[in-house]
């Protein structure tokens, strides 16, 4: 097995001690090391970590924080795939192959003013937003007017999102296999990509050796939406380690090719920073989030007892969700996204 680079070490070890479990635990560590004299305060240090630990493991805590974060991480709303149009003259322009039958319903395009749907992230709901004509004096009310491009994207591109060692009931990915947030990822880039007929980049590399034979998560994308999917990959980006690296690389293969629009597939709470930084790389992005649950609105009505009762799935959202902030802050200084 490949070492780990001293870089993946640190990076990973402080961005673990930024959030639970972790966190509770070391707070906890050093409470009992450095405040022995004031055995009360270390105590109540001590219980309010142990119940921490508790509370951000709970279903009702991941609910709610997950609903709540959406107040800083700007979550944008899930497209509809089904109401989605092809562009005929963009696809045939870069030789693009396109099956008539999946031509869409009407081009939209036209309209003076367009509006997005956002999600309100207190409830998880829509809304809408978008310039309006006052009435009253005939100028333009103040909120942002996001326009629609007048061009259809042309690529679909799928950001990794983990591996695991394997699955021994598979010969063909018994070494390596694609995470379940990967997994997620690509089958709604295989529905994407069917129902559009735009080709498919994947961009992940090997972040870290995950067996005795570590690929590139790129490459492993690929061979599960062939023999899966039935969907054939066209570019496979197999050397980035980071979100921004996925953009820089996916730019040089892509802009090659006169692509500068696309559908970028990643988690909801992922496409905030990841749509900042593709930009930042010259790409126009059409999001395309997935991996919405309706456990992301909060109802306090709709809790039981079993939802305030610790569970795994329930920490590794929160995680998940303390990760994205993290790394938003992080993109923010270190390249102004």
């Amino acid at each position: 097995m490949q070492a780990l680079s001293f870089d993946f070490l640190l990076r990973n070890l402080i961005a673990n001690l930024m959030m639970p479990p972790l966190l509770w635990i070391f707070i906890a560590l050093v409470a009992m090391l450095f405040i022995k004299r004031h055995l009360k305060l270390q105590r109540i240090l001590v219980g309010i970590c142990l119940l921490m630990i508790w509370v951000t493991s709970t279903t009702a805590f991941a609910n709610w924080f997950v609903a709540m974060s959406g107040n800083w991480l700007e979550y944008i709303a899930p497209i509809q795939i089904s109401e989605l149009n092809v562009n005929q003259s963009d696809l045939t322009k870069k030789g693009l192959k396109q099956n008539p039958q999946d031509q869409l319903a009407k081009d939209e395009l036209t309209k003076d003013q367009s509006t997005v749907d956002k999600v309100d992230p207190s409830s998880g709901s829509k809304k809408q937003i978008g310039a309006e004509e006052n009435k009253n004096n005939g100028k333009s009310s103040d909120s942002t007017l996001e326009v629609k491009s007048l061009t259809s994207p042309l690529a679909i591109v799928v950001l990794g999102g983990g591996k695991i060692k394997g699955a021994l009931d598979r010969s063909d990915l018994m070494m390596e296999d694609l995470s379940k947030e990967e997994l997620q990822r690509i089958r709604y880039a295989a529905l994407l990509s069917k129902r559009t007929q735009l080709p498919i980049l994947v961009t992940g590399g090997a972040p870290e050796p995950s067996s005795k034979y570590p690929s590139p998560e790129a490459q492993v994308m690929a061979k599960v939406l062939r023999d899966e999917f039935n969907v054939e990959v066209s570019w496979i980006e197999d050397q980035s380690k980071t979100t921004q690296e996925n953009a820089q690389f996916s730019a040089y293969i892509l802009q090659k090719e006169n692509i500068n629009h696309i559908y970028l597939v990643t988690h909801f709470w992922h496409m905030p920073r990841a749509k900042n930084i593709f930009e930042k790389y010259g790409f126009e992005v059409t999001p395309a989030p997935m991996g919405f649950e309706f456990e992301n609105e909060f109802d306090l009505k709709e809790l039981n007892l079993l939802d305030f009762l610790p569970s795994p799935s329930s920490l590794q959202r929160v995680r998940e969700i303390c990760h994205e902030t993290i790394g938003k802050v992080w993109y923010r200084l270190r390249y102004k996204s």
